[in-house]
């Protein structure tokens, strides 16, 4: 079930270039990078690599199992690309 009120705490990610301004808001042009690398605004590897970046248990590895075990092989590699930049641009901001 979904509520209304704000948690208590926690960090929301949102793809988006506009900085909102809010504690616990993370923007990051998920759609802008995925264009760049992909051709396509497709931000689905983006988000995932960014917000592996928050997450201790996760990391570029991990998650790069995950794109090559559920991508396309024609897919592959500039997905892998996305998300390690996702990965690496987030990483360098936390």
């Amino acid at each position: 079930l979904f509520s209304r009120r704000p948690p208590e705490s926690g960090t929301v990610l949102v793809n988006s270039k506009e900085d909102f301004g809010l504690e616990g808001v993370i923007s990051f042009d998920a759609s802008g990078l995925a264009q760049s690398v992909l051709g396509a605004p497709i931000a689905n590897t983006a988000m995932a690599g960014a917000l592996g970046a928050f997450i201790e248990e996760l990391d570029v590895k991990s998650l790069g199992i995950g794109v090559e075990a559920c991508m396309p092989a024609r897919l592959r590699s500039k997905n892998l690309a996305v998300m390690e930049k996702a990965y690496a641009e987030m990483e360098a901001c936390s």
